[in-house]
């Protein structure tokens, strides 16, 4: 528990927040109101949001009231139930595209049996293949996850050994790669051969050039976040007094994100622009650690921030964030009704900016609830 005083990020009005950070005099953006909202649920008590396309539209989870955690959307302030076969204890949205199409996984909640799907409501649910080696004895043993899609349909995600696989070789090429499927019905490509061997390994993002973001993890030695660019996989350097860098989202202009570990005390939100070195993110005040995992067209970035939040003491919780280069990490807020100490709170996935009215919209999660944060972001027309 931390004992220090602490500053207000921000002024509570009418169900409003606006964020109070101090602002340079050349700032482009600065950040003004933003409204919280809690998101439909299926009524089990515990939902979650991962990903949210230009036109509002937002998916991911919401435990029905036989606690069973089915892979959802939400649009025009409904939540639909995506309708993953009955028999999956545990299915989630993950990812979706302008067009409305939707990737995810599902399956059993001992992650023995998790299937990719892919879903559009002209051909509802596809399961995708997930057969890296046919004919060989091992293959029925893999499982996959999808993570993302584009406008153009290429899905990117994972497909690796299972927990009771028993015949997988442990050899670099066969337990968990990062996958690529051009089409929800295509046969998956392995992106390359991860050099963090066991894993877990995957493709986490893919932008509109088929330009695709991911991580390598192994225990034993260095982590990689990869950039994979027309056949040629790159490792995205980490910032300096850093390691262990990994990738979890990408825009089209090809700045890509993720965190990375700082002098082996700290995880540290980064962002790499494609050429030289990545940098640091930071944290909100107070907090040790943090991560992003999204960024928009007009470099906006949200993830997760520990911050020392303010009470009779104050604690460390994590808060869904914001940043911008012009103004920094800005911390979003806790809807009314939950208590800020003891909530914590992530950043999932933000859309772009609407160059007309300002907003930018990230989905998450505080507590076991789903959220909406409508961000207004004003451009500051003196400069």
């Amino acid at each position: 528990m931390v004992t220090r005083s602490l500053w207000r990020a921000g002024i509570l009005v009418t169900g409003f927040l606006l964020a109070g950070m101090a602002q340079g005099a050349s700032a482009t953006y600065k950040v003004g109101l933003v409204k919280m909202t809690t998101l439909a649920t299926l009524g089990g008590g515990d939902d979650n949001a991962f990903d949210v396309n230009n036109h509002g539209v937002i998916v991911g989870y919401s435990k029905n009231p036989n606690l069973a955690r089915r892979a959802v959307r939400w649009q025009g302030g409904l939540i639909n139930d995506l309708g993953i076969p009955s028999s999956s204890y545990r299915s989630i949205a993950r990812g979706l595209n302008d067009n409305g199409e939707i990737v995810g996984l599902y399956g059993d909640p001992d992650e023995y049996s998790y299937q990719a799907f892919y879903w559009s409501a002209g051909t509802g649910v596809i399961t995708l293949n997930r057969s890296l080696y046919p004919g060989q004895p091992f293959d029925a043993f893999y499982v996959g996850m999808a993570r993302a899609i584009n406008a153009s349909g290429v899905i990117v995600g994972s497909i690796e050994a299972s927990g009771v696989d028993g015949l997988v070789p442990y050899k670099r090429c066969y337990r968990s790669l990062p996958i690529r499927w051009d089409n929800p019905y295509a046969t998956p490509k392995i992106l390359h051969c991860s050099e963090a061997g066991d894993g877990p390994n995957s493709a986490s993002a893919i932008n509109s050039d088929a330009v695709i973001a991911g991580y390598e993890y192994n225990g034993a030695s260095p982590d990689n976040g990869f950039r994979w660019k027309n056949g040629v996989t790159t490792h995205v350097p980490a910032p300096a007094l850093g390691s262990n860098p990994r990738l979890a989202g990408l825009n089209d202009t090809g700045v890509l994100v993720g965190s990375a570990n700082m002098l082996s005390t700290a995880t540290i939100a980064i962002r790499w622009a494609g050429t030289g070195g990545s940098e640091w993110l930071g944290t909100l005040t107070g907090g040790n650690n943090s991560r992003a995992v999204d960024v928009n067209a007009q470099g906006f970035i949200t993830g997760t921030s520990e911050m020392a939040i303010e009470g009779e003491s104050a604690v460390i919780q994590n808060r869904a964030f914001l940043f911008h280069p012009d103004f920094g990490m800005v911390a979003l807020p806790v809807p009314a009704g939950m208590d800020p100490q003891w909530t914590s709170c992530d950043g999932n996935a933000l859309n772009d900016r609407v160059k007309t009215s300002g907003i930018i919209l990230v989905v998450g999660h505080c507590g076991p609830r789903a959220i909406k944060w409508t961000v207004k972001v004003r451009e500051d027309a003196s400069r």
